[in-house]
């Protein structure tokens, strides 16, 4: 899961520099996308964790 966590924060700076460098906004959606993904992703893996910890 890190590792996704990982790419999807590199695919989403490498849009952003893209974007700005040729300044339009064609690709928002998918970095917010991503965003909201790898904080999703993140937040479960760490509720799975604690959860075997107090198991």
């Amino acid at each position: 899961m890190l590792a996704l966590d990982v790419m999807l924060l590199i695919i989403s700076a490498a849009l952003c520099l893209e974007m700005y460098l040729n300044r339009h906004t064609n690709h928002i959606l998918f970095v917010v996308i991503a965003c909201a993904i790898g904080f999703i992703s993140s937040v479960t893996v760490s509720r799975f964790v604690s959860d075997q910890r107090n198991a």
